[in-house]
């Protein structure tokens, strides 16, 4: 019978002992460090991210925002960060700025990487595919601080999508995965377990990153612009990530009609949004050579009909560049004619005379692209995409 009992007290012992090694990984946007720690085969954050370009309140109406700190109705970086909430509980992310949020190498986990994670910790085949409700009451001691997995979960709150912080009784994570509708999946994390659920995009949860790169297929690839909370799409093509759209900015000197916004130069290149940029003509040879075929002759590079099919709206690259012509003065030319095109901005411009640039010129009369040096004036009014940093 003692033999029994000490068997059955070792079995407790081991299933309770978690394999991990600690660490840390500091962030070289702001230089804060941020423990780490090992739990089977993934590498974790110890800590909810903290990092916080820009901050607002949490009015309704500042939903697009993106990044708060419980508690802090201002709008100063600094001021947030002095806070006691700010150095406790890190910053509550919506989920359009918590896909990006992670430093370099690490990335906004999964709902496959969340399930890996709970298997390991002892979370049943049963509990596992349970939605909307709690799971995993015998392990969620364990990730709280002083637990022995050293994940550190805090009661850190969350920001409702109707404004207003909700009271610190849980913490609320996000994962990349969306659900199929306007939510995406979290876990929410209290004594009670771990409770499987979705919540609406612009509320604002807690982020912990996770080592490598994502393999997330179910996620919704868009870009909230939070200076006018403009929902783009977005789409990768080779190695570049791209707007899907055309930019619909009220900023700098542009042209709008019932297709959209066109923009001067010097406003093409000012209105990108923090992390986006102008292409440069090279980026855009490279965009040509992932969707075809091009050819070089003096100052001009040529894209191949499959670059434009591919490129243009409703071809196979999802690029959807529309025939939306352009503006010279107040006039809009090419447009709903048998010349049909569409011009967008490059970022390189000539030089020798600043008021020539490089622009990139859809022809649907000829089923080609062309990119010419310093061919357009900057004071002419076309489409901008931008590129992502």
């Amino acid at each position: 019978m003692k033999k029994t009992i000490l068997f059955l007290g070792l079995a407790l012992c081991y299933l309770t002992s978690f394999s991990q090694e600690q660490g840390s990984i500091t962030d070289a946007r702001d230089g804060k460090t941020y423990m780490t720690v090992k739990i089977g085969t993934q590498n974790w954050m110890a800590e909810n991210l903290a990092y916080l370009p820009s901050v607002c309140t949490s009015e309704k109406t500042n939903g697009c925002c993106g990044y708060w700190v419980y508690g802090y109705e201002g709008t100063k970086v600094a001021d947030a960060k002095a806070t006691e909430n700010y150095t406790k509980y890190g910053v509550l992310y919506n989920y359009y700025t918590a896909k990006d949020a992670c430093p370099s190498g690490w990335h906004l986990p999964s709902d496959e990487e969340w399930k890996s994670f709970e298997t390991y910790l002892g979370m049943s085949k049963e509990e596992l595919v349970k939605v909307n409700c709690y799971r995993g009451k015998s392990i969620s001691s364990d990730l709280f601080i002083n637990g022995s997995t050293n994940f550190n979960v805090i009661n850190s709150g969350a920001k409702s999508f109707a404004g207003g912080f909700n009271e610190l009784k849980n913490s609320s994570f996000w994962t990349s995965t969306t659900d199929g509708t306007a939510s995406s999946i979290i876990r929410l994390i209290d004594t009670s377990g771990i409770y499987y659920t979705g919540s609406l995009r612009t509320s604002g949860m807690s982020v912990r990153c996770i080592e490598g790169v994502s393999t997330e297929t179910k996620v919704e690839n868009t870009f909230l612009d939070t200076r006018d909370c403009k929902l783009y799409k977005t789409v990768k093509i080779g190695t570049q990530t791209w707007m899907a759209e055309n930019l619909n900015y009220d900023g700098g000197n542009y042209k709008s009609n019932s297709y959209g916004k066109y923009y001067d130069y010097k406003s093409a290149v000012a209105n990108a949004p923090k992390g986006w940029h102008l292409p440069t003509k090279e980026e855009y040879i490279t965009l040509l050579k992932a969707t075809g075929t091009t050819s070089t002759s003096g100052d001009k590079t040529q894209g191949n009909s499959d670059c434009w099919k591919s490129l243009c709206n409703g071809g196979t690259s999802g690029f959807n560049a529309n025939f939306w012509g352009y503006y010279t003065n107040s006039t809009l030319y090419n447009v709903n004619t048998t010349i049909n095109q569409a011009q967008f901005w490059t970022s390189t411009s000539n030089s020798k005379d600043t008021k020539l640039a490089t622009s990139v010129l859809f022809s649907k009369e000829n089923e080609i692209i062309n990119i010419t040096n310093w061919l357009s004036k900057t004071e002419q009014y076309f489409t901008v995409r931008y590129i992502k940093d």
